[in-house]
């Protein structure tokens, strides 16, 4: 075999046995979280699969998800599963409804490195390792975030062979949907994604929109309902989680939630503070901060809409979080619905299209290939 059709096999099936490694890893670890860590990450799971399926406008996030899931829990218990138990006991049924979800969210992931063709780098291996290993105790169980994963996963595809305008239009469809159902907020994720489209994502009006809308909550903060905002913030989960996003001034006056909340999205940012608590943390610390990064490249340095687009959905999500997570914990965990969007950033990172259309010299072919996975 000469040695460029070993570089071409290499290409070709590198990432996929590093993809299908990781995802062993990944079920293995979540099979063991009961005994290393807590059953916290399945108490969601197991309201879902009690709770009445019912599909309201406004009418709970739990109720809507159960009814989205309502096919997949009926599959699973015409095969025998048994949900009832799910949280409390850990055994074959709690094993394959996590390997269920766990392979929806994988099956995503693998589509979207395959359409962009992740770099085998060490910092993609390791971006990889934390978005399928460390991540799977939220991914790999019955758990709310799912949705909206699939969501930016489809918009993200859908980006890689289609227009920007096509691609946000059903990724806005579907995140107004999504909010009325189940989530409000992300009808307020939905709005920032548009209006940064109407500025064609320029950093000075979508900056001028935001402070101008600061300077709206101060002036009618008394007629903004801070206890709906904060009732996943509510006292008696206070002592709940040890990585409780505590606030600095008090929440009642305007200056206090403005300034609260633009901390906020900073430490969620860059949780830096985190790894006082515990190096434990340091993983997911490093990850966040090179994720903040990349958004914030790409927003300022990226020539290309459709990676600004993906910038700005990052800033936008943590932005959205900054208003209601209670805990980093938490906000690690619906982070997952911007996943899509930071490997699109990491590709374009890594193959210098923040900058400019760069032509790639490929000695090894000897020819120069200019990128258009992006633009």
């Amino acid at each position: 075999m000469t040695s460029n059709s070993f570089l071409r096999v290499k290409r070709r099936y590198a990432v996929p046995a590093i993809f299908i490694t990781l995802a062993l890893l990944g079920f293995a670890f979540e099979l063991i979280i009961p005994i290393v860590w807590h059953a916290k990450f399945y108490v969601d799971g197991a309201r879902l699969v009690t709770t009445d399926p019912q599909l309201e406008i406004f009418g709970g996030s739990f109720s809507s998800t159960a009814w989205i899931y309502a096919p997949i829990f009926s599959a699973m218990r015409a095969c025998g599963i048994e949900l009832g138990s799910y949280g409390t006991s850990f055994d074959t049924n709690w094993m394959v409804a996590n390997t269920a979800f766990g392979s929806i969210y994988l099956a995503l992931l693998a589509w979207i490195v395959r359409c962009y063709g992740l770099p085998i780098k060490a910092s993609g291996i390791g971006m990889l390792f934390i978005m399928i290993v460390l991540y799977s105790p939220y991914y790999a169980a019955i758990n709310k975030d799912l949705v909206p994963f699939a969501l930016a996963s489809l918009s993200v595809i859908t980006l890689r062979q289609s227009s920007l305008g096509r691609s946000l239009a059903g990724l806005l469809l579907g995140l107004v949907l999504y909010g009325l159902f189940v989530r409000e907020y992300f009808l307020l994720f939905a709005g920032m994604l548009l209006m940064a489209h109407v500025f064609s994502y320029r950093v000075r009006p979508i900056a001028v929109t935001y402070v101008l809308a600061m300077v709206a909550v101060y002036a009618l903060f008394s007629h903004i309902p801070v206890d709906v905002i904060n009732i996943g913030r509510s006292d008696y989960l206070a002592d709940d989680t040890n990585s409780r996003i505590r606030y600095i001034m008090e929440d009642g006056s305007a200056a206090g939630f403005l300034f609260n909340r633009v901390s906020a999205f900073i430490r969620i940012c860059f949780p830096v503070e985190l790894v006082l608590l515990s190096p434990a943390y340091l993983a997911f610390v490093i990850f966040r901060c090179c994720a903040s990064y990349l958004s914030i490249a790409g927003m300022f340095r990226g020539k290309l809409p459709k990676v600004r687009f993906c910038a700005h959905a990052v800033l936008a999500f943590s932005a959205v979080q900054a208003l209601f997570e209670p805990d980093f914990g938490s906000a690690f965990r619906h982070f997952m619905s911007a996943l899509p969007f930071l490997i699109v950033l990491y590709v374009a990172d890594a193959r210098d299209v923040f900058g400019r259309r760069v032509v790639v010299n490929d000695s090894r072919c000897a020819r120069q290939t200019r990128i258009h996975e992006i633009a």
